[in-house]
Protein backbone atom coordinates (compact mmCIF):
# COMPACT_ATOMS: atom_id res chain seq x y z
CA UNK A 1 0.00 0.00 0.00
CA UNK A 2 2.47 2.36 0.96
CA UNK A 3 4.82 1.64 -2.48
CA UNK A 4 1.48 2.76 -4.36
CA UNK A 5 1.60 6.24 -2.45
CA UNK A 6 4.72 6.69 -3.21
CA UNK A 7 4.69 6.22 -6.40
CA UNK A 8 1.49 8.14 -7.12
CA UNK A 9 3.59 11.31 -5.15
CA UNK A 10 6.38 10.32 -7.81
CA UNK A 11 4.00 10.87 -10.82
CA UNK A 12 2.65 14.14 -9.40
CA UNK A 13 6.14 15.71 -8.63
CA UNK A 14 6.83 15.02 -12.64
CA UNK A 15 3.50 16.09 -13.57
CA UNK A 16 1.65 17.57 -10.89
CA UNK A 17 4.19 20.30 -10.79
CA UNK A 18 4.03 21.70 -14.10
CA UNK A 19 2.14 24.50 -13.57
CA UNK A 20 2.09 26.21 -17.40
CA UNK A 21 3.60 29.76 -17.20
CA UNK A 22 2.99 30.34 -13.26
CA UNK A 23 6.27 30.02 -11.75
CA UNK A 24 5.93 31.13 -8.13
CA UNK A 25 2.54 32.44 -6.23
CA UNK A 26 2.59 33.85 -2.55
CA UNK A 27 0.37 36.52 -1.18
CA UNK A 28 0.89 37.26 2.79
CA UNK A 29 -2.07 37.73 5.26
CA UNK A 30 -4.28 40.77 4.49
CA UNK A 31 -6.50 40.91 7.07
CA UNK A 32 -5.25 44.33 8.68
CA UNK A 33 -4.58 45.40 5.21
CA UNK A 34 -8.38 45.98 4.17
CA UNK A 35 -9.25 47.16 0.61
CA UNK A 36 -12.55 47.72 -1.20
CA UNK A 37 -11.18 47.31 -5.12
CA UNK A 38 -8.24 46.63 -7.20
CA UNK A 39 -6.63 48.74 -9.75
CA UNK A 40 -3.74 47.91 -11.73
CA UNK A 41 -1.24 50.65 -12.75
CA UNK A 42 -0.87 51.97 -16.18
CA UNK A 43 1.82 51.36 -18.91
CA UNK A 44 3.08 52.35 -22.27
CA UNK A 45 4.48 49.00 -22.86
CA UNK A 46 1.80 47.83 -24.74
CA UNK A 47 2.70 43.75 -23.56
CA UNK A 48 2.17 45.32 -20.05
CA UNK A 49 -1.01 46.97 -20.75
CA UNK A 50 -2.52 43.86 -22.62
CA UNK A 51 -1.35 42.16 -19.45
CA UNK A 52 -3.30 44.12 -16.92
CA UNK A 53 -6.27 44.27 -18.51
CA UNK A 54 -6.34 40.63 -18.93
CA UNK A 55 -5.32 40.63 -15.38
CA UNK A 56 -7.61 42.84 -13.67
CA UNK A 57 -10.36 41.11 -14.93
CA UNK A 58 -9.47 37.81 -13.98
CA UNK A 59 -8.54 38.94 -10.45
CA UNK A 60 -11.74 40.41 -9.96
CA UNK A 61 -13.58 37.57 -10.73
CA UNK A 62 -11.79 35.27 -8.67
CA UNK A 63 -11.19 37.71 -5.75
CA UNK A 64 -14.90 39.69 -5.82
CA UNK A 65 -13.59 42.77 -5.70
CA UNK A 66 -14.57 45.53 -8.68
CA UNK A 67 -11.82 46.82 -10.67
CA UNK A 68 -11.56 50.72 -9.56
CA UNK A 69 -8.92 53.66 -10.25
CA UNK A 70 -5.39 53.90 -7.68
CA UNK A 71 -6.51 54.99 -4.31
CA UNK A 72 -6.67 54.96 -0.91
CA UNK A 73 -8.99 51.59 -0.80
CA UNK A 74 -7.78 49.81 -3.77
CA UNK A 75 -4.95 46.98 -3.94
CA UNK A 76 -2.27 48.14 -6.24
CA UNK A 77 -0.90 45.56 -8.69
CA UNK A 78 2.05 46.61 -10.59
CA UNK A 79 3.23 44.55 -13.82
CA UNK A 80 6.57 44.34 -14.63
CA UNK A 81 8.06 42.71 -17.87
CA UNK A 82 11.78 41.10 -17.58
CA UNK A 83 13.47 42.09 -20.68
CA UNK A 84 13.54 39.94 -23.76
CA UNK A 85 16.07 37.51 -24.25
CA UNK A 86 16.50 36.00 -27.99
CA UNK A 87 19.21 33.38 -26.28
CA UNK A 88 16.16 30.76 -26.41
CA UNK A 89 14.07 32.03 -28.66
CA UNK A 90 11.29 34.00 -28.19
CA UNK A 91 9.34 34.39 -24.54
CA UNK A 92 7.23 36.40 -21.95
CA UNK A 93 8.46 36.52 -18.54
CA UNK A 94 7.06 39.30 -15.56
CA UNK A 95 5.70 39.27 -12.35
CA UNK A 96 2.53 41.12 -10.71
CA UNK A 97 3.60 42.88 -7.49
CA UNK A 98 0.49 43.34 -4.85
CA UNK A 99 0.45 46.42 -2.38
CA UNK A 100 -2.01 47.38 -0.02
CA UNK A 101 -3.26 50.36 0.81
CA UNK A 102 -0.89 52.84 3.07
CA UNK A 103 1.83 49.90 2.89
CA UNK A 104 4.85 50.55 0.62
CA UNK A 105 6.33 46.79 0.67
CA UNK A 106 5.04 44.33 -1.44
CA UNK A 107 2.66 41.95 0.16
CA UNK A 108 2.66 39.32 -2.70
CA UNK A 109 3.50 38.43 -6.05
CA UNK A 110 2.68 35.77 -9.09
CA UNK A 111 5.67 35.40 -11.40
CA UNK A 112 4.87 34.00 -14.94
CA UNK A 113 7.45 32.42 -17.62
CA UNK A 114 6.95 31.23 -20.95
CA UNK A 115 8.34 30.64 -24.56
CA UNK A 116 6.34 32.33 -27.32
CA UNK A 117 5.57 35.77 -28.86
CA UNK A 118 4.36 37.80 -26.28
CA UNK A 119 1.90 39.74 -28.11
CA UNK A 120 0.15 36.05 -28.71
CA UNK A 121 0.88 35.16 -25.13
CA UNK A 122 -0.43 38.17 -22.66
CA UNK A 123 -4.14 37.47 -22.52
CA UNK A 124 -4.10 34.25 -21.61
CA UNK A 125 -1.04 34.97 -19.02
CA UNK A 126 -2.68 37.96 -17.58
CA UNK A 127 -5.53 35.59 -17.32
CA UNK A 128 -3.54 32.94 -15.45
CA UNK A 129 -1.82 35.27 -13.52
CA UNK A 130 -4.95 37.31 -12.67
CA UNK A 131 -7.24 34.06 -11.16
CA UNK A 132 -4.02 32.84 -9.57
CA UNK A 133 -3.60 36.27 -7.83
CA UNK A 134 -7.72 36.52 -7.24
CA UNK A 135 -7.88 33.27 -5.71
CA UNK A 136 -5.11 33.71 -3.30
CA UNK A 137 -6.90 37.58 -2.66
CA UNK A 138 -9.93 35.69 -2.11
CA UNK A 139 -8.47 33.46 0.84
CA UNK A 140 -6.13 35.88 2.59
CA UNK A 141 -8.06 38.85 2.50
CA UNK A 142 -10.16 37.68 5.53
CA UNK A 143 -6.58 36.26 7.51
CA UNK A 144 -5.02 38.35 10.17
CA UNK A 145 -1.84 35.22 10.25
CA UNK A 146 0.47 33.93 8.20
CA UNK A 147 -0.46 30.07 6.59
CA UNK A 148 2.06 27.46 6.72
CA UNK A 149 2.20 23.80 4.68
CA UNK A 150 0.41 21.09 6.81
CA UNK A 151 -1.71 23.80 8.90
CA UNK A 152 -4.72 21.61 9.09
CA UNK A 153 -3.75 19.74 11.94
CA UNK A 154 -0.66 19.18 14.50
CA UNK A 155 -0.10 15.90 14.86
CA UNK A 156 -2.76 14.78 16.46
CA UNK A 157 -5.30 17.71 16.94
CA UNK A 158 -7.28 18.96 14.24
CA UNK A 159 -6.87 22.62 13.76
CA UNK A 160 -9.69 25.18 12.97
CA UNK A 161 -7.73 26.01 9.16
CA UNK A 162 -9.12 23.95 6.38
CA UNK A 163 -6.50 23.63 3.20
CA UNK A 164 -6.17 26.31 0.45
CA UNK A 165 -8.13 24.80 -2.46
CA UNK A 166 -5.88 23.00 -4.72
CA UNK A 167 -4.25 22.26 -2.59
CA UNK A 168 -2.79 18.22 -1.88
CA UNK A 169 -1.36 16.92 1.12
CA UNK A 170 0.29 12.95 1.41
CA UNK A 171 1.78 12.17 4.69
CA UNK A 172 2.83 8.58 6.18
CA UNK A 173 3.04 8.49 9.66
CA UNK A 174 4.74 5.54 11.74
CA UNK A 175 5.30 4.21 8.44
CA UNK A 176 1.77 2.47 8.24
CA UNK A 177 -0.67 4.92 8.75
CA UNK A 178 -1.04 6.82 5.63
CA UNK A 179 -3.25 10.04 4.55
CA UNK A 180 -4.23 11.87 1.54
CA UNK A 181 -6.23 15.67 1.84
CA UNK A 182 -7.13 17.83 -0.73
CA UNK A 183 -8.74 21.43 -0.40
CA UNK A 184 -11.79 21.46 -2.75
CA UNK A 185 -13.06 25.25 -1.66
CA UNK A 186 -11.52 27.57 0.43
CA UNK A 187 -13.72 26.11 3.25
CA UNK A 188 -14.45 22.50 2.58
CA UNK A 189 -11.46 20.03 2.91
CA UNK A 190 -11.52 16.39 1.86
CA UNK A 191 -9.54 13.68 4.04
CA UNK A 192 -9.25 9.90 3.24
CA UNK A 193 -7.14 8.13 5.72
CA UNK A 194 -6.00 4.08 4.90
CA UNK A 195 -3.39 1.94 6.55
CA UNK A 196 -3.27 0.44 10.58
CA UNK A 197 -1.87 0.66 13.24
CA UNK A 198 0.15 -1.40 16.08
CA UNK A 199 -1.11 -2.98 18.93
CA UNK A 200 1.72 -3.32 21.83
CA UNK A 201 1.74 -5.94 24.57
CA UNK A 202 -0.19 -4.90 27.58
CA UNK A 203 0.38 -1.38 26.55
CA UNK A 204 -1.67 1.71 24.97
CA UNK A 205 -1.76 3.01 21.90
CA UNK A 206 -2.80 7.00 21.41
CA UNK A 207 -5.12 7.07 18.31
CA UNK A 208 -5.67 10.77 17.42
CA UNK A 209 -9.73 9.95 16.09
CA UNK A 210 -10.65 8.85 18.87
CA UNK A 211 -8.80 9.00 22.07
CA UNK A 212 -6.96 5.32 23.06
CA UNK A 213 -6.62 1.76 22.39
CA UNK A 214 -5.98 -0.31 24.93
CA UNK A 215 -4.75 -4.03 23.63
CA UNK A 216 -3.43 -7.30 25.85
CA UNK A 217 -2.48 -8.91 22.63
CA UNK A 218 0.01 -8.41 19.88
CA UNK A 219 -1.03 -7.39 16.34
CA UNK A 220 -2.50 -5.18 13.62
CA UNK A 221 -5.20 -2.93 13.55
CA UNK A 222 -6.52 -2.28 9.92
CA UNK A 223 -8.37 1.53 9.55
CA UNK A 224 -10.06 3.45 6.69
CA UNK A 225 -11.31 6.57 6.78
CA UNK A 226 -13.12 8.90 4.45
CA UNK A 227 -14.23 12.58 5.90
CA UNK A 228 -14.82 16.21 5.42
CA UNK A 229 -13.37 19.11 7.36
CA UNK A 230 -15.58 22.66 6.81
CA UNK A 231 -14.40 25.66 8.23
CA UNK A 232 -17.57 27.36 9.52
CA UNK A 233 -16.06 30.50 10.74
CA UNK A 234 -12.58 32.47 10.22
CA UNK A 235 -10.09 33.53 12.47
CA UNK A 236 -10.38 37.27 12.95
CA UNK A 237 -8.34 39.92 15.28
CA UNK A 238 -10.25 39.15 17.99
CA UNK A 239 -12.83 36.06 17.03
CA UNK A 240 -11.08 32.79 17.24
CA UNK A 241 -12.06 30.48 13.77
CA UNK A 242 -14.14 27.14 13.68
CA UNK A 243 -14.57 24.31 12.31
CA UNK A 244 -16.28 21.16 12.31
CA UNK A 245 -15.58 17.41 10.46
CA UNK A 246 -17.59 14.36 9.81
CA UNK A 247 -15.73 11.05 8.87
CA UNK A 248 -16.73 7.35 8.04
CA UNK A 249 -14.26 5.30 9.94
CA UNK A 250 -13.87 1.55 9.19
CA UNK A 251 -11.38 -0.49 11.67
CA UNK A 252 -10.92 -3.61 11.10
CA UNK A 253 -8.21 -7.13 11.79
CA UNK A 254 -7.16 -9.47 14.33
CA UNK A 255 -4.74 -10.53 17.07
CA UNK A 256 -2.39 -13.11 17.15
CA UNK A 257 -2.55 -13.83 21.16
CA UNK A 258 -5.28 -15.64 22.81
CA UNK A 259 -7.32 -13.53 24.40
CA UNK A 260 -6.55 -10.19 22.97
CA UNK A 261 -8.56 -7.33 22.92
CA UNK A 262 -9.59 -4.08 21.42
CA UNK A 263 -10.87 -1.68 23.62
CA UNK A 264 -12.76 2.00 22.75
CA UNK A 265 -13.00 4.49 25.37
CA UNK A 266 -10.33 3.66 28.22
CA UNK A 267 -11.27 1.43 30.96
CA UNK A 268 -12.19 -1.39 28.95
CA UNK A 269 -16.01 0.42 28.81
CA UNK A 270 -16.04 -1.95 25.62
CA UNK A 271 -14.38 -4.75 24.34
CA UNK A 272 -14.00 -7.53 21.39
CA UNK A 273 -11.92 -10.59 22.87
CA UNK A 274 -10.74 -12.53 20.11
CA UNK A 275 -9.23 -15.98 20.25
CA UNK A 276 -7.01 -17.72 18.16
CA UNK A 277 -6.26 -15.25 15.15
CA UNK A 278 -9.85 -14.20 15.16
CA UNK A 279 -11.15 -10.05 14.49
CA UNK A 280 -13.53 -7.69 13.74
CA UNK A 281 -15.11 -4.82 11.51
CA UNK A 282 -16.08 -2.11 12.79
CA UNK A 283 -17.93 0.94 11.40
CA UNK A 284 -17.98 4.40 13.54
CA UNK A 285 -19.13 8.00 12.95
CA UNK A 286 -16.24 10.26 13.66
CA UNK A 287 -17.51 14.46 14.43
CA UNK A 288 -14.68 16.72 15.53
CA UNK A 289 -14.79 20.24 16.57
CA UNK A 290 -12.04 22.39 16.75
CA UNK A 291 -11.37 26.18 17.78
CA UNK A 292 -8.11 28.10 17.51
CA UNK A 293 -6.20 31.47 18.19
CA UNK A 294 -3.19 32.71 16.62
CA UNK A 295 -1.67 35.17 19.19
CA UNK A 296 1.24 36.19 17.29
CA UNK A 297 4.00 33.36 16.14
CA UNK A 298 1.59 31.11 19.02
CA UNK A 299 -1.14 29.19 18.15
CA UNK A 300 -4.03 27.86 20.62
CA UNK A 301 -6.10 25.06 19.39
CA UNK A 302 -9.04 23.51 21.71
CA UNK A 303 -11.64 21.07 20.74
CA UNK A 304 -13.03 17.31 20.64
CA UNK A 305 -13.58 13.96 18.65
CA UNK A 306 -17.02 12.03 19.43
CA UNK A 307 -16.52 8.35 18.21
CA UNK A 308 -20.26 7.24 17.50
CA UNK A 309 -21.03 3.76 16.26
CA UNK A 310 -24.27 3.80 14.65
CA UNK A 311 -23.21 2.11 12.33
CA UNK A 312 -24.68 2.22 8.26
CA UNK A 313 -21.97 -0.18 6.67
CA UNK A 314 -21.98 -4.35 7.70
CA UNK A 315 -19.90 -4.80 10.86
CA UNK A 316 -19.16 -7.81 12.97
CA UNK A 317 -16.66 -9.60 15.32
CA UNK A 318 -14.90 -12.95 14.95
CA UNK A 319 -15.07 -15.22 18.04
CA UNK A 320 -16.45 -14.12 20.95
CA UNK A 321 -19.27 -11.96 22.06
CA UNK A 322 -19.16 -8.07 22.55
CA UNK A 323 -18.68 -7.43 26.01
CA UNK A 324 -19.90 -4.09 27.74
CA UNK A 325 -18.13 -3.44 31.14
CA UNK A 326 -16.59 -6.70 31.15
CA UNK A 327 -19.78 -8.70 31.76
CA UNK A 328 -21.06 -11.50 29.07
CA UNK A 329 -24.14 -9.32 28.03
CA UNK A 330 -23.91 -8.69 24.17
CA UNK A 331 -24.41 -5.39 22.66
CA UNK A 332 -25.87 -4.03 19.09
CA UNK A 333 -23.04 -1.31 19.31
CA UNK A 334 -20.00 0.19 21.37
CA UNK A 335 -20.84 3.19 23.43
CA UNK A 336 -20.42 7.10 22.37
CA UNK A 337 -16.95 8.20 23.04
CA UNK A 338 -16.08 11.69 23.64
CA UNK A 339 -12.22 12.60 23.48
CA UNK A 340 -11.31 16.48 24.10
CA UNK A 341 -7.91 17.96 23.63
CA UNK A 342 -5.65 21.08 23.98
CA UNK A 343 -2.78 22.03 21.90
CA UNK A 344 -0.12 24.69 21.74
CA UNK A 345 2.18 25.65 18.45
CA UNK A 346 4.85 27.60 18.51
CA UNK A 347 6.37 28.54 15.23
CA UNK A 348 10.59 29.39 15.23
CA UNK A 349 11.41 31.14 12.56
CA UNK A 350 10.48 30.13 8.69
CA UNK A 351 11.51 26.22 8.79
CA UNK A 352 10.66 25.15 12.51
CA UNK A 353 7.53 24.84 14.94
CA UNK A 354 7.39 23.23 18.13
CA UNK A 355 4.18 21.84 19.80
CA UNK A 356 2.15 20.20 22.30
CA UNK A 357 -0.99 17.91 22.67
CA UNK A 358 -3.34 16.93 25.86
CA UNK A 359 -5.86 14.36 25.79
CA UNK A 360 -7.73 14.66 28.91
CA UNK A 361 -9.38 11.37 30.16
CA UNK A 362 -11.09 10.10 33.19
CA UNK A 363 -9.68 8.52 34.81
CA UNK A 364 -6.38 10.71 35.27
CA UNK A 365 -4.24 7.58 34.40
CA UNK A 366 -5.21 7.33 30.79
CA UNK A 367 -4.52 11.03 30.39
CA UNK A 368 -2.00 10.81 27.26
CA UNK A 369 -0.79 13.68 25.37
CA UNK A 370 2.33 14.53 22.89
CA UNK A 371 5.33 16.99 22.60
CA UNK A 372 7.64 17.49 19.82
CA UNK A 373 9.18 19.61 16.93
CA UNK A 374 7.85 19.98 13.05
CA UNK A 375 10.16 20.64 10.42
CA UNK A 376 8.90 22.18 7.10
CA UNK A 377 11.12 22.39 4.64
CA UNK A 378 11.17 22.93 0.73
CA UNK A 379 12.47 25.25 -1.97
CA UNK A 380 11.62 29.40 -2.13
CA UNK A 381 11.94 29.42 -5.53
CA UNK A 382 10.81 27.22 -9.01
CA UNK A 383 13.82 25.13 -10.72
CA UNK A 384 13.80 24.48 -14.33
CA UNK A 385 10.34 23.23 -15.47
CA UNK A 386 9.00 22.19 -11.62
CA UNK A 387 7.33 24.44 -9.52
CA UNK A 388 9.42 23.20 -6.44
CA UNK A 389 8.40 26.35 -4.28
CA UNK A 390 5.32 24.89 -4.24
CA UNK A 391 6.07 21.87 -2.82
CA UNK A 392 6.89 21.42 0.96
CA UNK A 393 7.87 18.39 3.11
CA UNK A 394 7.22 18.08 7.01
CA UNK A 395 9.38 16.46 9.22
CA UNK A 396 7.48 15.64 12.68
CA UNK A 397 9.60 14.08 15.45
CA UNK A 398 7.34 13.55 18.59
CA UNK A 399 7.11 11.73 21.69
CA UNK A 400 3.96 10.33 22.91
CA UNK A 401 3.82 10.54 26.74
CA UNK A 402 1.74 7.63 27.86
CA UNK A 403 0.73 5.81 31.41
CA UNK A 404 1.83 2.27 31.77
CA UNK A 405 -0.02 0.10 34.34
CA UNK A 406 1.58 -1.83 37.28
CA UNK A 407 2.56 -5.43 34.92
CA UNK A 408 4.44 -7.61 36.86
CA UNK A 409 5.18 -9.77 33.93
CA UNK A 410 7.01 -6.56 32.11
CA UNK A 411 8.89 -6.41 35.76
CA UNK A 412 6.84 -3.26 37.00
CA UNK A 413 5.67 -2.91 40.22
CA UNK A 414 4.69 0.40 39.75
CA UNK A 415 2.64 2.22 37.38
CA UNK A 416 5.23 4.58 35.19
CA UNK A 417 4.64 7.59 32.67
CA UNK A 418 7.34 6.78 29.51
CA UNK A 419 7.77 8.67 26.06
CA UNK A 420 7.36 6.58 23.25
CA UNK A 421 8.84 8.34 19.62
CA UNK A 422 6.58 9.19 16.72
CA UNK A 423 7.60 9.77 13.42
CA UNK A 424 5.66 11.75 10.49
CA UNK A 425 6.15 12.72 7.16
CA UNK A 426 4.65 14.69 4.40
CA UNK A 427 4.37 15.90 1.09
CA UNK A 428 2.42 19.05 0.39
CA UNK A 429 1.93 20.70 -2.97
CA UNK A 430 0.59 24.42 -2.24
Amino acid sequence: MNKLLWTGIALLLATGCLTGGVRQSKVMALGVHPASSIAVVESDDPVVRQLGQALAKAASEHSGLPVGPPSDEAYRIEVRRAPPSSAKGPSLEFSASLFAPGIEGELGEVRYRKSGEPLELAERAGGAVGKELGDRLNVRRHEFFERRAFDDRIFFASTPLTLQQGEFVFSDDEVLLARVAVGLTRRVQLNTWFGGFGMPAAGAAPLAFFGAVAGAGIGLVGLMDVGLKVNLLDETATLPGVAVSYDVLDLFGGFAAVGGAVAFGGGGVAAVPVAGGGGANLQFNLLSLSVGKHFGATQLVAGSYLLDNHHFLPQGVGEGAVLLGGSSQQIPRFPTVAQPFVAVEHVVGPRFSFAAEVFPRYPWRETFGTTGGRWNLGWSQPKGFLALDRVRFRVDLAALILYFPPNAEAGRKNGAIMPEPWLGLGLDFL
